[in-house]
């Protein structure tokens, strides 16, 4: 399932079209014997940056702020970039490999805050049997640092394919 929707990702990317809202939602899969991955619903953080600060107020607790790449979260946040899909897709594997959600704080400014100012946990605190790769993988990829995240989901995933169908 990753390699197939980092595919998407990649194809996305190569057509000059950014995602912007990479979350669990917006991942479908084929029930079929197939069991293909979709990616869909392009293009939420623009509307959102369209917005201001108004998403802050969302009704029902606004977008899904733990995919969200930190450099989105400024004040002078623009739209999205490969870097913030790429940000979002190493949260997606990393969810799915430590069965739980980072920077869940009690209210959204304060998880705000550590995602701008706190690295992502190593994957091995909650995971000790991840393997060493992978976590080194996960910190790049979820780097609050755009320049030092993979070019590409498929970069993502290069020589770690294993450990995360393992996990």
């Amino acid at each position: 399932m990753a390699t197939q929707l980092a595919g998407a990702i990649d194809f996305a990317h190569s057509r000059g079209v950014i995602h912007e809202n990479i979350t669990p939602r917006n991942v479908w899969l084929d029930s079929g014997p197939g069991g293909r991955v979709a990616l869909g619903d392009f293009g939420f953080n623009t509307a959102m940056a369209a917005w201001g600060d108004f998403w802050l107020e969302w009704p029902g607790g606004g977008p899904p702020l733990e995919y969200v790449a930190p450099e989105l979260l400024s004040n002078s946040a623009s739209s999205g970039t490969r870097a913030t899909d790429i940000y979002s897709f190493g949260v997606l594997l990393y969810e799915c490999a430590a069965g739980q959600v980072m920077f869940k704080g009690s209210s959204l400014s304060g998880r705000i805050v550590a995602k701008k100012n706190e690295d992502f946990p190593n994957i091995r605190t909650c995971r000790p049997d991840a393997p060493e790769p992978l976590a080194v993988r996960l910190a790049q990829t979820l780097s609050r640092d755009p320049g030092q995240r993979p070019s590409s989901a498929i970069a993502v995933l290069a020589g770690v394919e294993d450990c995360v169908a393992r996990l």
